[in-house]
C-alpha cells in the first residue's frame, strides 16, 4: 500500500510538469469567438423562439425554433386548418373527431345562451312531442345507423322549433361562436348538436381527447367532466332523446327530453361556402281575417352591414300583401340576413295555423302562438327564384279559414211577456247577428228570441236598436242595458252591439238584455 501511495504522488508531480503553461501553449489553438459560431443575437431578439447562449459569452445567443408541442389528436384552428402541432399565431377552436368526416368537437361546453360554460340544458321544454321532421331512433342497437348527420338533425329540430316546445339544446349550439373563429365556417349558426354516431368516438378515445383538451387549456379548452351526460340530436320517441353518458350504467342512454344534460357543439369543417345573403319577407294571407298583425325576431351569423340579430313587425292592413314573392320587395317587413338565420314569430293570433315559404313550399306549423324556422337552404331558394335569393313567407289561416264557428245569439227583455216589439215610431224591429268574414247576417227575434248559426271564423256582431216598446199598445219602454259574451257574466252595454272573435270550430254565445226605463 505504501509503494502504491508514493507511486501516485510521483505520477501527479509528473502530470503537473508536462501540463505547464509552456506545454499547453504549444499544443492548443485560439478558441473561436461567439460571432463565428453564430451567436449574434441578444436574448430579447428571440421573442417566441428559444435563446441558446454562447459558451464563452452568455450575453450572446442564437435563436432556435421551439419544438412544437404534439397533441394526441389533430387540432382545428379558427382559420380552418388542422394540425397536431400547436401552431404559433393561430388559435385552436376544436379537437378533430374524424378527419375523414371533417368533424370537430368544440373546446368547451355551452350554456343556454350559447356562451362558453357548463350548465344543464333541456333537450325540449315539454315531456312529449314527436318532431315530425326527425326520424325516431328507437333502439340502442340501431341508433348508431339512424339519423347520423347531426347538422341535418339540428336543422330539423329548429324547423319544428316551438311547435315542439322550445328546444334549448339545439338553440344553444346554434348560438355558439368560439373566440378564435376567423372564417365563415365556424361562425354563429354553423355549429350543431352531434348525433350519437358523431359522439361515440369521444367515448372510445376519451384519454386522447382529455390529453388534447388539457394541452389547449390556455385557449379556453375545458376537459370532459366525468360522470356527465351529453345530449345528442337523435330523438328516440315523442318523449325521449339520446345522450352519451360516462357512467357505470350505460354509454348510450335515452331519457325524457326535459332532463338537463350538458351540451358540447360539434362542427363540420370541410370545404363550405360562406353564408349567403337572403332577403326575406313575411306577410299574412288574404284568406285570413282582416286586421291581424304579427311580430318576430331573428338571430343569425351576421357580417359586415348585416346584423346578427334584429326584430321586425307588420301592423294591420300593411301585412296583407299576398303574392309579392318576385324579388321586388314588400312594404314594412323586408329584411336581409345571412343564410342560417333563425326566425322566431311569437304571440301569434289563434287564427294563424302555419307559415309557408312561397319560394320553396316549406310549411312550418304554428302552435301555442309561436312559429320557429331557419333560412338554411340557400340553393333551394335560388333555384326557385333565381339570383337575388328572395324567400317570401306567408302566414296562413288555412285550412281552418273556411272552418265554421257556431254562434248562438239571444235577446231578452226583462219584465215583459211580449215577444213582439216596435220602435218608438211604431215600426217593427228585430236585432241582427252579422259575421264580418263571410258577410252573412241573420235576424234575432226580440224577447226570448234566439238564433244559432254557423259563421266563418272571425268577428261576429249582435246589434239591436237602443229603445223599443211592446206592440200591444203598452206605454212601457225598454232600453238596452247589459250584454253577455260566452257566458262570462253580464256587463253594462254602453253601445248598441256586442261582438266576439269567433274561433274555427269554436262555440260562442252572445246575449243582449233590455230593461224597462
Amino acid at each position: 500500500m505504501k509503494n502504491y501511495k508514493y507511486s501516485m504522488i510521483f505520477t501527479g508531480a509528473l502530470f503537473l510538469l508536462v501540463s505547464s503553461p509552456e506545454v499547453r501553449a504549444f499544443n492548443c489553438v485560439q478558441s473561436p469567438d461567439c460571432a463565428s459560431l453564430g451567436y449574434t443575437k441578444n436574448a430579447t431578439d428571440c421573442k417566441d423562439k428559444v435563446a441558446v447562449k454562447c459558451p464563452t459569452d452568455n450575453t450572446k445567443v442564437f435563436c432556435k425554433d421551439e419544438v412544437a408541442a404534439q397533441a394526441p389528436l389533430p387540432i382545428l384552428y379558427g382559420d380552418g386548418t388542422v394540425s397536431k402541432e400547436l401552431v404559433a399565431g393561430k388559435t385552436p377552436i376544436g379537437v378533430v373527431i374524424s378527419e375523414s368526416a371533417k368533424l370537430a368537437l368544440a373546446l368547451t361546453d355551452v350554456k343556454k345562451d350559447g356562451t362558453p360554460g357548463s350548465e344543464g340544458i333541456h333537450w325540449s321544454l315539454i315531456t312529449s312531442y314527436d318532431n315530425p321532421y326527425l326520424t325516431n331512433c328507437s333502439t340502442e342497437s340501431g341508433v348508431m345507423t339512424c339519423a347520423t348527420d347531426g347538422r341535418s338533425n339540428t336543422d330539423k329540430i329548429l324547423t319544428c322549433g316551438n311547435t315542439c316546445s322550445a328546444v334549448p339544446a339545439a338553440l344553444a349550439v346554434r348560438a355558439y361562436q368560439p373566440a378564435g373563429c376567423t372564417a365563415d365556417f365556424c361562425k354563429r349558426g354553423q355549429w350543431h348538436l352531434p348525433s350519437i354516431k358523431e359522439l361515440i368516438p369521444i367515448h372510445f378515445k376519451r384519454p386522447s381527447f382529455e390529453a388534447t383538451l388539457s394541452l389547449l387549456e390556455k385557449y379556453g379548452a375545458v376537459n370532459l367532466p366525468s360522470l356527465v351526460c351529453y345530449w345528442s340530436s337523435n330523438e328516440a320517441s315523442a318523449g325521449g332523446a339520446w345522450a352519451l353518458c360516462e357512467n357505470s350504467n350505460s354509454t348510450i342512454y335515452q331519457t325524457v327530453k326535459t332532463t338537463t344534460y350538458n351540451v358540447r357543439p360539434v362542427i363540420n369543417y370541410g370545404v363550405q361556402k360562406p353564408a349567403q345573403n337572403i332577403k326575406f319577407v313575411i306577410n299574412i294571407s288574404n284568406s285570413c281575417p282582416r286586421g291581424l298583425s304579427f311580430s318576430g325576431s331573428y338571430q343569425g351569423p351576421g357580417s359586415g352591414p348585416i346584423p346578427a340579430t334584429g326584430t321586425f313587425s307588420c301592423t294591420s292592413e300593411l301585412c296583407y300583401d299576398q303574392g309579392r314573392y318576385d324579388g321586388n320587395g314588400s312594404n314594412e317587413t323586408e329584411t336581409v340576413v345571412k343564410e342560417g338565420t333563425s326566425i322566431t314569430l311569437s304571440n301569434l293570433n289563434s287564427n294563424f295555423t302555419s307559415i309557408k315559404s312561397m319560394a320553396t313550399g316549406k310549411v312550418v306549423p304554428v302552435s301555442g302562438g309561436m312559429a320557429y324556422f331557419a333560412l338554411n337552404n340557400y340553393d333551394e331558394v335560388v333555384a326557385a327564384l333565381g339570383a337575388g335569393a328572395y324567400d317570401f313567407w306567408m302566414l296562413q289561416c288555412s285550412p281552418v279559414a273556411s272552418a265554421k264557428a257556431s254562434v248562438t245569439a239571444e235577446v231578452i227583455v226583462t219584465g215583459s211577456s211580449s215577444n213582439m216589439f216596435v220602435d218608438l215610431n211604431g215600426t217593427s224591429v228585430t236585432c241582427t247577428v252579422t259575421a264580418t268574414e263571410d258577410g252573412r247576417s241573420a235576424p234575432v227575434t226580440i224577447n226570448g228570441g234566439k238564433t244559432a248559426n254557423s259563421f266563418a271564423a272571425g268577428q261576429v256582431t249582435l246589434a239591436c236598436p237602443r229603445t223599443i216598446k211592446p206592440i200591444t199598445g203598452s206605454y212601457t219602454q225598454y232600453r238596452i242595458s247589459e250584454s253577455e259574451v260566452d257566458n262570462g257574466g253580464r256587463q253594462t252595454l254602453n253601445g248598441l252591439s256586442v261582438r266576439v272573435n269567433a274561433t274555427p270550430n269554436g262555440s260562442h254565445t252572445l246575449k243582449i238584455y233590455y230593461q224597462a226605463i
